[in-house]
């Protein structure tokens, strides 16, 4: 039986729909043939994969429509109908999935909103808030998905990189160590006068500045602070999850990498800068997170890197807190879907 999953990335959407697919990808390729789907063959493909992973959809034509779409892949993948389906693609759902549901075996959506309407064996939807799901909120997700659909919902069904699954050693320094992060695509600029702010106020503090795969400015990034011998640029992946361990405060954007912070209870303050990473404060502390704020809120910059001083100082209180959410002892959440999905 082979597994294809169908999801894109590009410096617009970033990399976690992605990254989340990779995970799942990562665990069932040693069981099962497996190939990762998206559009076309970007000029940089993330740090954390390679060409022959993947199929490409488009050469010199683009996504125009979910009817398009579907039409392309059934011509691309499909030799037998014993094949499963995993779609983690805000522009696919009901009518890409009803087209290509008689090729295949049985189709699984990875999906951060409630109220799109989907046509799949499973639906997984890992929002903190949909832990205890209300019976409000239960009765829109399955008016808009199958009767007999499976449903997946919560915190639980988080997909993490393996890394963040392990037991890990903090290493402790004479200095205090901030990371900062905008995601696989973003610009780490937009921390620009937060960060000199804080070299100007701290002298004993190292700074990691990870820039994704797909980040802008990453020339200028070295260039206005390469001055400074205690920052650090970091754009290897696995470099990046070393860093982690030594890191006393992170800071950058929501995303997958909520869960994953959670999971090893590294204090954070996390920004929204993005629609789909929308939620409220009480989903955040579902998981452990106390410091979540908006693009706007960098606006006033020095008020900004006061927080950060101040969780900085303070990271072990943060992390003791963090712990009583009881999210970091939770089950491995890629583990669960996959036992769903490969259920007969």
């Amino acid at each position: 039986m082979n597994i294809y999953f169908r999801t894109n990335f590009n410096s617009q959407l970033g990399i976690g729909h992605l990254s989340r697919t990779y995970n799942l990808y990562c665990e069932l390729k040693k069981t099962h043939a497996c190939k990762i789907i998206i559009d076309k063959k970007p000029k940089n493909i993330p740090f954390f994969s390679n060409d022959k992973e993947f199929i490409f959809l488009y050469h010199k034509k683009k996504f125009v429509s979910e009817n398009n779409d579907a039409s392309l892949f059934i011509k691309k993948i499909f030799r037998t109908k014993k094949n499963i389906i995993i779609v983690d693609d805000y522009r696919l759902g009901e009518r890409w999935e009803k087209k290509i549901s008689p090729y295949c075996h049985k189709i699984i959506a990875i999906e951060d909103f409630i109220n799109k309407k989907h046509n799949v064996d499973i639906l997984v939807n890992t929002k903190p808030k949909l832990t205890n799901v209300d019976v409000k909120t239960l009765k829109i997700i399955k008016s808009n998905n199958k009767k007999n659909t499976k449903l997946l919902l919560g915190k639980k069904y988080s997909i993490t990189n393996e890394f963040f699954n392990m037991k890990h050693i903090f290493k402790k320094s004479k200095h205090l160590t901030l990371t900062f992060y905008n995601g696989g695509s973003g610009s780490i600029l937009i921390f620009e006068k937060i960060i000199n702010f804080i070299l100007k106020k701290k002298k004993k503090i190292i700074i990691n500045l990870v820039c994704g795969p797909l980040a802008k400015n990453t020339d200028l990034v070295r260039a206005n602070f390469k001055r400074y011998r205690n920052v650090r640029i970091i754009n290897d992946y696995n470099s990046f999850l070393r860093t982690l361990l030594s890191t006393n405060l992170f800071v950058g954007s929501c995303g997958i990498i909520s869960f994953e912070l959670a999971k090893i209870c590294l204090p954070s303050i996390l920004l929204i800068l993005n629609k789909n990473q929308e939620a409220d404060q009480n989903e955040f502390k579902e998981i452990g997170h106390h410091f979540v704020l908006k693009k706007e809120d960098l606006k006033d910059f020095k008020k900004f890197s006061l927080l950060v001083m101040l969780c900085l100082n303070n990271f072990e209180r943060i992390k003791k807190i963090m712990r009583l959410s009881n999210y970091n002892k939770s089950t491995d959440g890629k583990k669960l879907i996959i036992k769903s999905i490969l259920e007969k």
